[in-house]
């Protein structure tokens, strides 16, 4: 929490009076502000007092004096948390740290080159849970894409239909933490033994969230540190008039839709209707169950002990890890499921990374980093022959140059959005025992299966 924060405004000095004390602060030339967020308060409501002096000696960060001057708390008081963040990303270099994470709640323009964000301070409530979700879109925008909201919420008492929905939205927030304040009453999801559907609903809902975690992370390291990851769904569908007026939806990449419930049920069927927009020209498939979804706008029942309403867009390629309870990130493993979810051509791309451990630092430093490369790009066509023989030939080629391999194992492919005889169909193919090796640019394989 890096504001200078007192919870007194300004500062106690001994014997001094109130007097003196309104002198001090009268003493410093304060224009007039175009704008004080704090309303009728004054800027150092809750913090230090606006003539407290800052270093400005050579090793200054945000102000670095040559003609004497010493600025005061007035001068840089919208930047006491982009210069901590960065003087902390220094000191982590120095301590050795070459990926630092660092959380910070005050951030400024530029601070995501340093730090990651939390937006602090929300309600328990289902109004602040909507909020949340243009918050962290616009922290996507102001350079800082790692960010993510209280889940839960901070302040008051969450219900467990509150808790059980925002358990399930904060699933897919970039950065996701139950976040609670003291005194409010607890609220991990084991607290509310008369509603089970809050834990039952959490562990399926972070076992999907673990599904994705490293596709997740390749979006970050091959955007690199350029556009954003959590989008609003307008972005892609920019043409779509009524897509701007679905503000809850989101988009992570251009793969995968979200469509969170974030209104109450009913308490008596431990059920929420909910619906999910699907733009025009837009053809999506449920991420669980592969129901095809086409444009319009759909209604259903998601009952309180549910995961995340989610879509794979088609002619997309996600690559997930299917495994369960797990419990630590460094107990994923480098094998892979790619979902592989055709166009009306039969085609679908995607990336992944060619690193076999996330876990370290120097691992993905020194292959993902600078003119190192460890993004490959996945195509895969498909083509229907006679007696409804399909074949899938799926294709590896390198992002850029000077690519490291490290062995990528696939050992289950689901095509889904086959087209044939007017119908949809899926395929499920088992590669248990002759896995697909990634392991070099410009691969190919292919599969063929009888649909």
């Amino acid at each position: 929490m890096n504001e200078f924060s007192n919870f007194i405004p300004g500062e106690i000095v001994p014997n001094q009076s109130f007097i003196e004390k309104i002198q001090s602060f009268l003493a410093i030339d304060q224009p007039a502000l175009p704008f004080n967020p704090l309303g009728l308060e004054r800027i150092e409501h809750k913090t230090l007092s606006l003539d407290s002096k800052h270093y400005s000696g050579p090793q200054g960060i945000l102000y670095n004096s040559s003609n004497g001057h010493t600025p005061t708390q007035y001068d840089l008081h919208n930047l006491n948390g982009f210069g901590e963040g960065i003087a902390t990303y220094k000191a982590a270099q120095k301590l050795g740290k070459k990926l630092t994470f660092i959380l910070s709640r005050s951030t400024g323009v530029g601070s995501g080159r340093y730090v990651q964000h939390w937006n602090g301070d929300g309600y328990s409530n289902w109004e602040y849970m909507k909020l949340s979700i243009p918050s962290i879109m616009n922290f996507n925008m102001y350079g800082i894409p790692f960010n993510g909201d209280d889940i839960c919420g901070l302040m008051l008492d969450a219900t467990a239909e509150v808790c059980a929905r925002w358990q399930q939205l904060g699933s897919l927030y970039p950065f996701s933490r139950n976040h609670n304040n003291n005194d409010a009453s607890s609220q991990e999801p084991y607290v509310f033994k008369d509603h089970p559907f809050v834990l039952s609903s959490t562990i399926k809902t972070l076992n999907v969230r673990y599904q994705l975690l490293k596709f997740y992370y390749h979006l970050f390291v091959k955007g690199n540190g350029l556009g954003t990851i959590f989008r609003p769904l307008f972005w892609s569908y920019p043409n779509d008039d009524k897509a701007y007026t679905f503000e809850t939806q989101f988009m992570i990449g251009d793969y995968l839709m979200a469509a969170p419930v974030v209104q109450p049920g009913n308490v008596i069927k431990q059920s929420t209707k909910s619906c999910v927009y699907i733009p025009k020209g837009g053809l999506f498939y449920n991420f669980y169950d592969y129901t095809e979804f086409k444009e319009g706008e759909h209604c259903y029942e998601v009952p309180f002990d549910s995961v995340l309403p989610l879509y794979i867009k088609q002619g997309k390629i996600v690559h997930i890890q299917d495994r369960q309870k797990v419990l630590r990130s460094r107990f994923l493993d480098n094998i892979f499921t790619l979902m592989i979810v055709l166009d009306e051509n039969n085609f679908a791309s995607g990336s992944m990374l060619t690193i076999d451990d996330y876990n370290s630092d120097e691992n993905i430093i020194s292959n993902c980093v600078d003119y190192q490369n460890c993004v490959v790009d996945l195509f895969a066509q498909g083509k229907l022959s006679e007696n409804n023989m399909f074949q899938v030939n799926l294709r590896i080629v390198q992002d850029e140059q000077n690519t490291t391999f490290q062995t990528i194992l696939v050992d289950k492919i689901i095509v889904i959005g086959i087209k044939a005889n007017g119908k949809s169909y899926q395929k499920t193919i088992d590669l248990n025992r002759s896995p697909l090796i990634i392991n070099k640019n410009d691969l190919q394989f292919n599969v063929q299966f009888q649909i």
